[in-house]
């Protein structure tokens, strides 16, 4: 993977499919890579303080929080990436990637804290939903990678400044 994404940055003019195959992975392994360290943590933190008992209102606020990320998952990158190129689109993929796996953390805490099985059910179906919008988002991000990024013209603002 890492030899992809070497040769996307060096390309000059990459292909939409390979922009869309090296965002796509990359956007997969930050989202797996969140989702592996929250339930490793949550089980070895569930050994050592064992079961809580907690009551259905921070589950509803958990799943509240979650449906809260969805939008600031997807706007956040987007803007992000407005200038277009390369580096603007790796990097809101990232940045997409650990925003939308957030749920992961909120199910690993209600997990913790003993929530009932509908919703850790939720949870999970929602963060399967926001690896799905994710994924499908790539497709833009790979995109803008394809534009010319935008660069400021900083020879005419030294000249109005003389």
């Amino acid at each position: 993977m890492l030899k992809a994404l070497q040769t996307f940055i060096n390309n000059p003019k990459p292909s939409r499919q390979e922009a869309l195959g090296v965002l796509r992975a990359n956007f997969a392994l930050m989202f797996l890579a969140q989702v592996l360290i929250a339930l490793v943590l949550a089980f070895l933190l569930r050994l050592a303080g064992g079961k809580q008992t907690t009551s259905n209102l921070v589950s509803q606020i958990l799943v509240l929080f979650t449906l809260f990320q969805l939008p600031l998952g997807v706007t956040l990158p987007l803007f992000a990436s407005r200038t277009g190129g390369k580096g603007p689109a790796l990097s809101a993929t990232i940045l997409m990637a650990v925003l939308l796996s957030t749920p992961a953390w909120f199910a690993a805490f209600a997990f913790l804290i003993g929530s009932k099985s509908l919703y850790l059910m939720i949870l999970l179906l929602l963060l399967v939903t926001y690896y799905n919008t994710g994924f499908f988002l790539c497709g833009r991000f790979a995109s803008i990678a394809l534009i010319e990024p935008k660069k400021e013209d900083s020879d005419s603002s030294l000249s109005s400044k003389e």
